[in-house]
């Protein structure tokens, strides 16, 4: 016999918010590390090479990946509460 529906569920849902946790995680250091990556791979000059665009999608997406770990934890949690 399976798992629970609901169990199940919440088990697909915190699996899928550490993947999006660990891919904004990446992203965040990614952002970081090269700091001129929108004007290297576009025409583009949004904050005129300065790249302070590419400091504050490297917090955004740093803070989406706290959340999402905070959410994936916090599922995990439910999930082991429903289980028992």
């Amino acid at each position: 016999m399976g798992p629970a529906p609901e169990q199940a569920r919440l088990t697909r849902r915190a699996r899928l918010q550490a993947i999006l946790a660990g891919i904004s995680a990446v992203l965040a250091v990614l952002a970081a590390v090269v700091p001129v990556w929108i004007e290297e791979t576009t025409t583009l000059e949004p904050d005129a090479g300065s790249g302070l665009l590419e400091w504050l999608l490297s917090a955004v997406f740093g803070a989406a990946s706290l959340a999402l770990g905070g959410l994936s934890y916090r599922t995990r949690l439910r999930v082991r509460r429903v289980s028992t």
